[in-house]
């Protein structure tokens, strides 16, 4: 469907249509070195006019001819979602502290726009337990396949959290940061609801306190 679409751009002069076509070429593989290095040339020189296009609010990662993974803070995605979702089809959404996404997370995460996500990263956020609660029950984020929940403040609070109250129905990776463990915890996570699909869960700087 995309180079169909990328066919129609190009009989309009859309150079966007060029940009999904050698990016989709590019994907498949199967070239020799000249011309693998000659599209890439072409890809880089395209993907540079095609990213002036786009909102000036964060990073975005190009796959194919379109936005695949935006990377901005919490501010920006909820008042530019709606704009950026009706044009590129984000998969992968990087939250990013700015200082005020405290006030910022409630909004953010009552945005529809999070259904179309398959992976939510907030590892670089320090998140407390109203944050896990509202991610947790986001009816938006039913759908995710990976989460990267990063630094838990009351750590307590946010594992109970993610492992009582997820609306996850098809989660496969989750990967929580700086949390502090005692049995209670882990058997909490041991009868999630979500861990029947998970393939694999990610416990970094993890500290456990096991009962005698």
């Amino acid at each position: 469907r995309r180079l169909v679409y990328a066919d129609h751009l190009q009989q309009q002069g859309d150079p966007h249509g060029e940009l999904i076509t050698v990016q989709c070429t590019l994907a498949r593989g199967a070239l020799s070195k000249p011309e693998r290095a000659r599209l890439e040339e072409r890809a880089a020189a395209l993907l540079s006019s095609y990213k002036a296009t786009l909102p000036g609010a964060g990073t975005f990662e190009i796959r194919r001819g379109f936005a695949h993974a935006w990377r901005a803070s919490p501010g920006a995605f909820a008042k530019l979602a709606s704009t950026v979702f009706s044009k590129e089809p984000i998969r992968v959404l990087d939250l990013q502290p700015d200082g005020g996404e405290r006030r910022d997370m409630t909004t953010a995460l009552g945005r529809p726009e999070l259904v179309r996500l398959r992976r939510l990263e907030l590892r670089r956020l320090t998140l407390t337990t109203e944050d896990i609660e509202l991610i947790a029950s986001c009816v938006h984020l039913a759908d995710l396949r990976e989460l990267d929940v990063g630094h838990v403040q009351a750590a307590s609070g946010g594992i109970r959290a993610l492992t009582t109250k997820p609306v996850w129905k098809s989660l496969e990776r989750l990967s929580v940061a700086g949390l502090r463990l005692d049995q209670q915890l882990l058997d909490s996570v041991k009868l999630a609801p979500f861990i029947g699909t998970l393939r694999s869960l990610e416990l970094k700087d993890v500290q456990v306190a096991l009962s005698d």
